[in-house]
C-alpha cells in the first residue's frame, strides 16, 4: 500500500483532528500538513501546490482539505468530513464524487446515515470508526487535577463529552446540571473547553447566579488539555447529543466513567441502556434523574462502567482501528484505481 498523506482542515473540532494524528503514530500515513490561516498552507491553493509533488494516496480531512485534494492529479483519494455538513459542502461534495477516484470515510454511523441520506452513494462510503488507546485512559480520579481545576473531594463532577458547539448539545447538559446543582451544589459540570459555544455556556453559567456550577478545564488551567486527562478529574459522563459528534471522545468517555446518554443516534450507536450507561429523553429533569440514580446505587454505575470498559476494550482498540484502516486504504484504492468519471457543469465554479 502507497503511504496515506493525512491533509487537516484547521477548522476542524480537536477530537476528530485526533484521529489522523493517531494513525499516523501508528505509522498509517503522515500528517502532511493543516490547511488554514497561520497553519502549513494558508488556502487549498497553496496545499495543492505542495502536495502535488508528492506520491500516494491522500486523505482530506475537512472542507478546505478536499479542495485541495480534488485538484490533485487522478490518485486514490479518501475524505472524511466534518461531522455537521452544510447543504453547500454536500453539493461540493457530490460534485468531487463526480469527477475524482474518491472514497468517503466517516467516523461513525450516524454520520454515515446522513451522509446517506444527503444522497452519497453507499458504493463510494465506508464506516471508518476510530479505535482509542488505553494506555492514555485513567483507571482512579487524580486530586491533583481536580486541585488545579478547584474541585473540591466532597463534588460530584459530570464531564460534558465532546467539544462544544451545536451539535454536541451541552446547553442541555449545562440545564441538567443546574437541576442538580440547586438541590445539592456537590454537583458540578466539566467542560473540556473546546469549541464554539464555551462562552456562551460561561455566560450562561453565570445568569443562572450558580457560581460554581461550570468548570472550563482550558479556561482554569490556562492551557490546552486532552481530553482523556480530563477522565481523572468526574465520576460521572453525560453525553447530551442527539446528532452526530466525533465519536472518539465518547468511547474515551466509556472506558473510564459511568454513563449518562440522551437517547437518540449518537448515543445509541455505541450505548445500550441499562447494560453499558442509563439512557433517557433529551430533557434535563429526565438527564437528571439517571444521574442521581448512578450516584444513588454505586454498584449500578461500576457494573455499567465495566460493562463498557469492556466492550470498547473488545470491538474500539486502537490496533483494531489501525488494522480496520490500513483494510479499507487497501481496499478503497484498489477499487477505484481504474474509476472513469466526468466532470459535471459548473463544478470549478462551486464554492465551499
Amino acid at each position: 500500500m502507497q503511504a496515506i498523506a493525512h491533509v487537516i482542515d484547521w477548522r476542524l473540532d480537536e477530537a476528530t483532528r485526533q484521529v489522523p494524528r493517531l494513525l499516523a503514530q501508528r505509522g498509517v500515513g503522515y500528517i502532511a500538513g493543516t490547511v488554514g490561516p497561520g497553519q502549513s498552507w494558508r488556502g487549498p491553493l497553496a496545499a495543492w501546490r505542495a502536495l502535488r509533488k508528492q506520491p500516494g494516496s491522500l486523505h482530506a480531512w475537512g472542507p478546505a482539505a478536499l479542495a485541495a485534494a480534488v485538484l490533485l492529479d487522478k490518485r486514490p483519494l479518501f475524505y472524511t468530513p466534518p461531522m455537521a455538513m452544510s447543504r453547500r459542502q454536500t453539493r461540493w461534495l457530490k460534485a468531487a464524487l463526480a469527477i475524482r477516484p474518491l472514497t468517503v470515510l466517516p467516523l461513525c454511523g450516524s454520520q454515515q446515515r446522513d451522509l446517506w441520506r444527503g444522497g452519497i452513494s453507499a458504493e463510494r462510503c465506508e464506516l471508518l470508526r476510530p479505535g482509542i488507546d488505553f494506555a492514555h485512559i485513567p483507571r482512579s480520579l487524580n486530586r491533583t487535577l481536580q486541585k488545579k481545576l478547584g474541585i473540591d473531594e466532597r463534588d460530584r463532577v459530570v464531564l460534558a463529552i465532546g467539544s462544544s458547539s451545536p451539535e454536541a448539545d451541552h446547553r442541555l447538559a449545562l440545564w441538567t446540571l443546574s437541576i442538580l446543582h440547586a438541590i445539592d451544589p456537590s454537583w458540578r459540570l466539566l467542560l473540556w473547553g473546546q469549541g464554539p459555544q464555551v462562552a456562551q455556556l460561561q455566560l450562561l453559567a453565570t445568569q443562572m447566579l450558580q457560581p460554581r456550577l461550570l468548570i472550563s478545564a482550558q479556561a482554569v488551567l490556562g492551557c490546552p488539555v486532552p481530553f482523556t486527562e480530563l477522565l481523572a478529574a468526574a465520576e460521572f459522563g453525560l453525553l447530551a447529543a442527539t446528532r452526530p459528534i466525533s465519536p472518539l471522545p465518547i468511547v474515551q468517555a466509556m472506558a473510564r466513567l459511568a454513563m449518562v446518554s440522551a437517547a437518540g443516534d449518537c448515543g445509541g450507536e455505541f450505548m445500550e441502556d441499562r447494560h453499558t450507561a442509563l439512557m433517557a429523553p433529551a430533557q434535563p429533569r429526565e438527564l437528571a434523574r439517571r444521574l442521581l440514580k448512578l450516584a444513588e446505587e454505586p454498584e449500578l454505575a461500576a457494573r455499567l462502567r465495566d460493562r463498557a470498559r469492556a466492550e470498547v476494550y473488545d470491538l474500539m482498540g486502537l490496533t483494531r482501528f489501525v488494522q480496520n484502516a490500513s483494510s479499507v486504504y487497501q481496499t478503497a484504492a484498489t477499487d477505484t484505481a481504474g474509476l472513469s468519471v466526468a466532470a459535471p457543469t459548473g463544478f470549478a465554479q462551486e464554492s465551499i
